[in-house]
């Protein structure tokens, strides 16, 4: 993209933070993708393993761009990347998400690991996003995660309505099980866990499971992985 066509906010970070910043030299050379972003969600920098793993044109000059500008399938995400930008921006930690899309140069359909972290300038203002992506391997991904299509996933829970327990059996509730299979699942009694349901459906308003799934629908309940059953792998 010409300089002077830039965003002033994506010039502003690459002035202020990205000459400066000591990773860039680790990242540059590293075979695992990393990006980094501005507050407007533009790409600031991405590695040459990260414009791989984007499966870009090789003509195609991404600084400055928003994820809708760039000609990719993972797109159709922009909005929920951008929204987890705005969390690790607004909260100051580290907001971890499951993005499952067709990446790198092959076109796979497999789930990545795409936390994101907030980056600050010297005076502790927060000018952007830190990502990296991590192939995922899970416990049982057929089981747990049964849509095999595009999707961005949440290791953060939306609310903090539900404590650990109560989000775990949710997410197994959701998939669909069973209560028995949940109990068993969690190494803990049929009745404990109708129990639990009992307080899970007070604390959401609903009666009935279908009202349940469609309060997790709304709240983001469905895009959520407790992250105890989750487990990144090193690619080499």
């Amino acid at each position: 993209m010409d300089e002077k066509n830039k965003p002033l906010n994506a010039k502003k970070l690459i002035v202020e933070s990205l000459n400066s910043l000591p990773l860039i030299s680790i990242m540059e050379y590293s075979n695992e993708p990393w990006v980094i972003r501005d507050c407007e969600s533009r790409y600031v920098y991405v590695n040459q393993a990260g414009l791989d793993f984007l499966s870009l044109p090789a003509d195609f000059d991404i600084e400055g761009r928003l994820d809708n500008e760039c000609p990719a399938d993972w797109a159709e995400f922009a909005e929920q990347y951008q929204a987890n930008d705005r969390k690790a921006e607004k909260s100051g930690k580290r907001v971890a998400i499951i993005s499952t899309h067709f990446y790198g140069r092959d076109k796979v359909l497999e789930p990545y690991y795409l936390p994101r972290f907030p980056i600050y300038n010297k005076v502790g203002e927060c000018i952007g996003t830190l990502t990296n992506a991590s192939k995922l391997n899970f416990i049982s991904l057929s089981q747990y995660i049964g849509r095999r299509s595009p999707s961005v996933l949440t290791l953060t829970p939306p609310t903090d309505l539900f404590n650990e327990k109560e989000l775990e059996i949710i997410f197994f509730i959701l998939q669909p099980m069973t209560s028995k299979m949940v109990a068993k699942r969690l190494s803990l009694s049929h009745r404990t866990i109708e129990n639990k349901l009992r307080l899970i459906y007070e604390k959401s308003g609903v009666r009935t499971i279908n009202m349940f799934r469609e309060y997790c629908g709304h709240l983001g309940l469905d895009l959520y992985i407790p992250p105890k059953f989750v487990k990144p792998c090193v690619q080499s």
